[in-house]
């Protein structure tokens, strides 16, 4: 079974919320088609599995918040990712459900469920932009990720930024937080939602062309360097 969805890629970068939705939604068009949710438990290798497939788990309990009303998805797999694998959805599906008897399988292991949605215990890591905004006589001081490493990887974190300065073409005479210095689509869609979010003190890094790796918060100059363009920091 096949389901095919268009998308303007321009409009799905605008809100992970939107995502969210028509991602739930398709999966309601899915269930439709279906004839409902299956639960593993009722679940054999009698039934007419496909050969190959995705799969999503939800569990009572696990339930939607800002994307909007049901069950949330706690669980996304897949399988036969080799050429040559002969493994079928069945076969992936019962390593999950286990033995009946004893309720074993792992169907309750998920990278979902560990991190949850508590934001707070979210690690957010995203890249630079080639584009970058000047903010003529702002000059801040602010927090740096050399004061959170360890001190042997802060020095080589620092003495790799030294060493970049001319080969990037680094400018500090102005400092402004990171995520306000850079000014590509991504900043200049979620600008709002990553200021909160270091208002919150959430955890958010920026992996940087110029600098390595920053905190949202962390001040920088202006520069231009592309990744892998001058070396390596680490």
């Amino acid at each position: 079974m096949r389901l095919q969805l268009t998308v303007n890629i321009e409009e799905a970068t605008v809100s992970r919320k939107g995502d969210l939705i028509r991602f739930y939604d398709l999966l309601d068009v899915l269930e439709q088609l279906i004839g409902g949710k299956r639960k593993l438990v009722d679940c054999s290798g009698d039934m007419d599995w496909p050969q190959r497939g995705v799969y999503f788990f939800f569990e009572p309990g696990e339930t939607r918040k800002d994307s909007g009303f049901g069950p949330r998805v706690v669980r996304i797999g897949t399988h036969a990712l080799k050429d040559g694998s002969h493994t079928t959805l069945w076969n992936r599906l019962s390593q999950h459900r286990g033995v009946k008897r004893t309720s074993g399988g792992n169907h309750r292991g998920s990278v979902f469920r560990l991190s949850g949605s508590d934001p707070a215990k979210t690690l957010f890591v995203i890249p630079c932009s080639g584009a970058k905004q000047a903010f003529a006589g702002r000059v801040r001081n602010g927090p740096s990720i050399l004061d959170e490493l360890p001190s042997h990887l802060a020095k080589r974190l620092a003495d790799a930024r030294i060493g970049n300065v001319d080969c990037a073409r680094i400018d500090e005479t102005t400092m402004v937080p990171a995520w306000q210095r850079y000014g590509g689509t991504l900043y200049q869609v979620s600008g709002p939602t990553l200021g909160k979010m270091v208002d919150d003190g959430r955890h958010v890094l920026i992996l940087s062309g110029g600098y390595g790796v920053v905190l949202a918060s962390e001040p920088i100059g202006i520069y231009d360097a592309r990744f892998r363009a001058c070396g390596k920091f680490i």
